[in-house]
This record gives structure tokens, sequence and C-alpha cells, in this order.
């Protein structure tokens, strides 16, 4: 997220593109625990526990709230050099339904 989504995030709000710009932010429980698992998985956290962790299910509830919210979504992609995204994907699928 750091290389994509926080450069256009800052590039919006210095351009005054939107009003408000929001980016998920894992609270600390999150973050420590994801933490732990790439520890645990140093060649990639597995999809199956991905889905289980504190921080998906914390950004899967803040993507559904900015949409549920009729917040303007912009989507920085997903670089093809680092694979598909258990996160992408689950988001992905909440703002465009597929």
């Amino acid at each position: 997220m750091k290389g994509r989504v926080k450069p256009l995030a800052n590039w919006l709000r210095e351009e005054g593109a939107f009003e408000e710009v929001e980016t998920f932010s894992a609270s600390g429980a999150a973050d420590k625990g994801w933490r732990e698992l790439m520890k645990k998985y140093p060649s990639g956290v597995p999809d199956w526990r991905a889905r289980w962790s504190l921080m998906f299910r914390e950004d899967e509830a803040w993507i559904r709230r900015m949409v549920e919210e009729g917040y303007t979504i912009v989507d920085a992609g997903q670089p093809a050099s680092y694979g598909r995204s258990t996160f992408y994907e689950m988001e992905r699928r909440v703002v465009y339904g597929r």
C-alpha cells in the first residue's frame, strides 16, 4: 500500500481533487497480528490465513463502509509484479461486485 496508495492519496490531497481523501488504517492489534503472520510465513501469508486475519476483516469493514457512505473510490490498481493479492481481490469484489 505504501508504494502506490499513499503517494496517490497525497497527490489527491495536494491537488484538492476531493474534500476528503481517506485510506485504510489498521488498528494496532491488526497491525501487530499481521506482522506476526509475516514472520511466520516469510514467503508470503497464505490466502486462507490472510482471510482470517484481523487486518483483512478491518480492511473489508472499512471498504464496505466507504461504498455504503457513497465515497468515490479511486482504484490505484495492483502492480503485475506483486502477483494476486487477497486484499485487493476482496476490495474489488466489494467495490465492483466482481
